[in-house]
């Protein structure tokens, strides 16, 4: 079984479009590469923001706030300058364009190498599936499109120009990937690309299998999200293992105090032992005739044998003191581990609870847009016509037909041309 890729690119159009060859390149099947579309950066911005300028600057009184160049004023430089041709971000995080990566299988199923046909189905699947990307995403222009067919794989290299309609400030119509996504019906904040992204996979996945290709099931983290009643049990498995381990490292920290305490106490007991014994105050010699006589002792030999009484007791007790060590040491380094885990098990906790509570924002957005949808559905079956400006109008017509597809999709009962 494979698997699909599907990942942000790096949003290079001259390596897309070979004008820069790279190592992995082979030059003589570069003729064999399909350009779904090649449309240049100031084209499409003049394309999509052209009317939007022109209306902005009919309504400003002073020429020093009209728009020149739209490219120019949203990222510094002009969209027909080689600086461009590469994704430039502004200090407000947005891109002058984005781009994704689209195949499937590896270099061993579906290289040009290993399996020539399986290549050729996998280009198949992707002039399809880029075929009806506009219809499900109308606030996504497409303005380069490539299949390389020159590289181990065949893969997709699509670039594309968010923009969002409706605007009450500024332009009407300006560019913006997260207001896009929300028009669309993707959701808002960082779950909106994993909605979109979780959504086109599903369709680039319906597409492979119609051709016969079969799909390894995605796993978490990889084309999928947990539902809400997922984030719920396993935020409850985490607190449980959590209070699991504040008891075992409360356990052990119990033992380590006791192990400390022992130690204590039998340090005590040798120095009372030491300062107990009082060595005698004089020793027998023998004189050279065999006589014995009786001294006194100094007192650098009274402390000597102290001394030497004192080693004797904790060469005794080395052993039990280095096992009672090496224990310690062993409570301790389980005591990090355990903090180590808790803490991960922590962040991962927080990490569930903000993407729960985004999943619930989305649900509340996505109920939100559902009754304003079936709201004007059924205004619009009964002859009514709501009267607003043409921006508004385009932007309810927008979400209108996001809404459609999205039905579609949901029901697998949409055509996609091929």
């Amino acid at each position: 079984m494979k698997r699909i890729s599907y990942a942000r690119g790096k949003g290079k159009l001259r390596h897309n479009n070979r004008e820069m060859i790279s190592p992995n390149v082979d030059k003589a099947r570069i003729k064999d590469n399909i350009e779904l579309k090649r449309q240049s950066l100031a084209d499409a911005y003049e394309e999509i923001f052209g009317d939007a300028v022109a209306e902005y600057n009919a309504k400003q009184r002073r020429s020093d706030r009209k728009i020149s160049d739209y490219f120019e004023k949203m990222f510094g430089v002009r969209a027909d300058t080689m600086r461009a041709d590469t994704v430039i971000k502004n200090d407000n995080k947005q891109q002058s364009f984005y781009e994704y990566v689209v195949g499937v299988g590896t270099m061993h199923d579906t290289g040009y190498a290993s399996s020539p046909e399986a290549a050729k189905v996998a280009v198949e699947c992707l002039r399809e599936y880029m075929a009806g990307f506009g219809e499900r995403n109308p606030q996504f222009h497409v303005f380069n499109a490539v299949i390389h067919q020159d590289e181990a794989t065949p893969h997709l290299h699509y670039d594309m120009i968010p923009y969002a309609d409706g605007m009450k400030k500024g332009m009407t119509r300006q560019q913006g990937i997260n207001k896009a996504l929300e028009q669309m019906g993707y959701g808002t904040g960082k779950q909106a690309i994993a909605n979109f992204t979780q959504s086109e996979r599903k369709v680039f996945r319906e597409i492979c299998e119609a051709h016969g290709i079969e799909i390894a099931e995605e796993t978490k983290g990889r084309g999928q999200t947990y539902s809400c009643e997922e984030y719920r049990q396993t935020a409850y498995k985490n607190r449980a293992e959590i209070t699991e381990q504040e008891a075992v490292k409360s356990k052990n920290q119990a033992e380590i105090e006791t192990q400390n305490q022992i130690i204590a106490d039998k340090k005590t007991e040798a120095e009372n032992m030491v300062d107990a014994f009082t060595p005698a105050p004089t020793k027998v010699e023998k004189t050279l005739f065999g006589k014995e006589k009786i001294i006194e002792k100094s007192k650098e030999e009274i402390e000597l044998e102290k001394q030497m009484t004192a080693a004797k007791m904790v060469l005794s007790e080395r052993d039990a003191v280095e096992k009672d060590k090496q224990t310690i040491a062993q409570k301790q380094y389980q005591i990090r581990q355990d903090k180590q885990q808790l803490m991960q098990a922590q962040a991962t906790l927080q990490r569930q609870q903000k993407a729960l509570s985004e999943e619930r924002e989305k649900l509340k957005y996505v109920a939100k847009s559902q009754a304003r949808y079936e709201a004007e559905k059924l205004l619009s079956e009964r002859g009514y016509v709501r009267k607003g400006n043409p921006a508004q109008q385009r932007l309810m017509q927008a979400q209108m037909q996001a809404q459609a597809v999205k039905e579609r999709n949901k029901n697998n009962d949409f055509d996609l041309e091929r």
